[in-house]
């Protein structure tokens, strides 16, 4: 089942799918039915090894989605962590921490807006000082950026940087080689 939807997958995802990395996005252009077929089929084929794929905006003029791929395991310890919860909480998230609702108070936020909030970064495994550091400068005045800008240990930036594009790198090449998102994809 080789398609524009896994091509997607391996090109914008691949630091998740090899656990490097908590999640990642990309924006994927179809009608409501291949979508829905293409997130059910890889929501069953994935979540096993701890990987879940969900809508978290449509842009109906365009006919696109913005689809969020994850490990929930991973993006629970991400946002649990001290500064972040505090900064969640500051921005309008409700508690209790659950994964779903959290997702769902995202979605909503991004349905009306042209931009990102600014705490989409936490639910893409960016460094909490990082994110604040792009929220105090205006996104300016950071170190270095690659995934994502940089405002403190750029060197350590740097090499997950690095990790995550040799990851893709070495994903595309073994896809187009032949081998299945399911066997690329390491278990949680």
């Amino acid at each position: 089942m080789k398609n524009r939807f896994e091509n997607l997958l391996i090109e914008h995802c691949a630091p998740t799918l090899a656990g490097l990395k908590t999640a990642n996005l990309f924006c994927y252009e179809a009608d409501k039915e291949e979508l829905q077929r293409n997130i059910e089929f890889w929501n069953k084929t994935l979540l096993s090894l701890g990987v879940k794929i969900k809508i978290i905006k449509n842009c109906n003029l365009k006919n696109s989605s913005l689809i969020y791929v994850f490990r929930e395991k991973s993006l629970m310890e991400d946002l649990k962590s001290p500064g972040v919860i505090d900064y969640l909480k500051s921005a309008g998230y409700s508690e209790p921490l659950k994964i779903e609702t959290l997702l769902s108070q995202l979605s909503f936020r991004l349905k009306d807006s042209v931009s990102f909030p600014h705490e989409i970064g936490m639910f893409l495994g960016y460094p909490l000082h990082d994110v604040m550091g792009f929220i105090h400068h205006q996104g300016r005045n950071f170190c270095c950026s690659g995934f994502w800008k940089v405002y403190q240990n750029p060197e350590q930036a740097q090499r997950r940087f690095s990790q995550y594009k040799k990851c893709t790198d070495v994903y595309r090449k073994m896809y187009q080689n032949g081998s299945s998102i399911v066997k690329l994809t390491v278990a949680a």
